[in-house]
Formats: structure tokens, sequence, C-alpha cells
């Protein structure tokens, strides 16, 4: 029996974002016409951060310079577009946030990039990485998910983030926060701690399962949106389309 496996990344790019593009990247595997510098912002951000945090749960040492290495090296494909900034600036940007998660005061590390697989059916299962997974002196665990943005999370976001509440799927009992690394004139680092009830949760298997039949169903159509500007497959939409 083959068994669906769907991450939280998958459900948000068919759902919330694009089945259309869900079905370019994931059934087909085309490659994308361009990179987003943004994105590769975000994700090279994101693995200077984990080194960091894994180097710490090892009693190692790391230096922001050293971090910085594997934020730079993300940017060395030909294909990426850039808007606005240069690389050089975001370079300068990211020392500046990376040094002020460096000096936040985190409790003990369990776990950091946590592999999470939640069974919901025979053939089917939720698969994931929660980022940061740490425990206080109380005794609370935490998961913490990080991201990078130009503006302070809305509330209302935070409190029905579905990333979050996938995580929440695995540890239950933990306590949920977004840590919003903010690229603004005053960077800054700001935890949003939230929560998510049984119903929720129950809501999210839901979601999860809805969106596994559509895309068993082939259901692929745009979804168009201020996405659109910035997709990597618009010459392969308006063909399509």
């Amino acid at each position: 029996m083959q068994v669906t496996e769907l991450s939280f990344s998958s459900l948000s790019e068919y759902l919330q974002f694009c089945p259309l593009k869900y079905y370019f990247r994931k059934v087909l595997h085309l490659e994308p016409e361009f990179l987003s510098a943004e994105m590769i912002y975000g994700s090279g951000f994101h693995k200077a951060v984990e080194a960091y945090f894994r180097a710490k749960m090892e009693n190692k040492t790391v230096s922001a310079d050293e971090l910085m290495v594997l934020f730079c090296k993300s940017f060395e494909d030909p294909k990426i577009r850039y808007n606005g900034q240069g690389k050089q600036e975001m370079a300068d940007e990211a020392f500046v946030l990376l040094k002020l998660v460096m000096d936040l005061p985190i409790g003990r590390i369990l776990a950091v990039e946590q592999p999470i697989t939640i069974p919901i059916a025979k053939d089917f299962q939720i698969i994931g990485y929660i980022d940061l997974l740490t425990e206080e002196n109380d005794g609370k665990r935490i998961i913490t998910d990080w991201k990078t943005c130009k503006k302070r999370p809305n509330p209302d976001d935070v409190a029905q983030n579905m990333q979050l509440s996938t995580y929440n799927l695995a540890y239950p009992d933990a306590e949920l926060r977004i840590a919003a690394v903010l690229k603004q004139k005053k960077p800054a680092v700001e935890f949003y701690p939230t929560s998510r009830t049984y119903d929720q949760r129950k809501r999210t298997v839901k979601t999860f399962i809805a969106v596994k039949q559509s895309i068993e169903a082939g259901q692929w159509y745009p979804r168009e949106g201020w996405w659109c500007e910035g997709c990597q497959y618009q010459a392969q939409c308006t063909k399509e389309y």
C-alpha cells in the first residue's frame, strides 16, 4: 500500500497560493524560471539560524562570521532575481539580525529541525520539521518557528497560523510561538506566542485531508493574487491558461 505524505509547505502551496503552481513544481517537477532573492534570503537565514542552535545544543562555539558563510552560499545560483536590495546589502542586514538572534535568551535546546510524522490514516501521513524545540526552567516545552519579515505579524495571522497548528498535532502540550526576524530600519527579533485547542487541531487534520483529496483528483487551477507577480512559473502558467 502506497502511503501519501503531505507537508505543511505542500499544503500551503496548494491551498494558500496556487494549485497550478503546486502542479508545476511538485507533480511535473519543472525548473523555476527564476529564484526570488527574498525567498533565498529567508532560506539562507534559516540555515544560519539552524547551524547556530545546533552548535549551541552540542555545546560548540560558532561565530556570526562563520554563520554568514552559510547565508551567502545561498546566493550563488545565477537564476536569482533581485528586487531593490542587492546581495551585499542583504548580507549586511542579515549579519545585524543574526547577531540579535544570537543574543536571545533561549531555554534548554531539545531539538533543531526536529522531524515529525503524524499518521492520519493507513495511507496518509503528515510530515515536517520543527525549527526549534526548547524546554524552559518550569518544564514547559516551546516550539519556535522562525520567520524573516518586513512587517510585524498580525495577531489574527499568528492565532490561525497553519504551520504552528501542524506542529501542534505532533506536540499538543507544547507552547507555540513565531520568532519574527524584522527587516526594518530598526532591526528586531520579536516573539509572538499562541496556542491551539483540540477543535483547531481537528480542523487542521480535516484541511490536510481535503487538500490530499483535491490533489489526488487532479484539481489544478490558477489562483490569482499578489503572489502571481513573484511566481517562478509565469510563462508556463500563461501557456497553460
